[in-house]
């Protein structure tokens, strides 16, 4: 099956961006305008938001790995 696409679409470029976990978190923490801890005896749930208001952030973590993880994602 042959395709016939305009030629105004025959010379459009697809670019393809892969990115690794590591890389979408570190993403997600740039866009971060506001962050939202709910404090419990174990487990912390976090949610961040981005300057439009959109969860870009939304973690459970135990209260043992909380400062580690604030560290690594620069919030400390």
């Amino acid at each position: 099956m042959d395709a016939h696409f305009p030629i105004r679409h025959q010379s459009a470029k697809v670019v393809v961006v892969v990115m690794t976990t590591k890389q979408r978190e570190a993403s997600k923490i740039k866009r971060l305008r506001q962050l939202g801890i709910d404090l419990a005896k174990e487990v912390f749930q976090i949610h961040g938001v981005d300057e439009y208001g959109k969860a870009v952030l939304w973690k459970q973590l135990k209260r043992k790995n909380m400062t580690n993880s604030l560290r690594i994602w620069n919030l400390v």
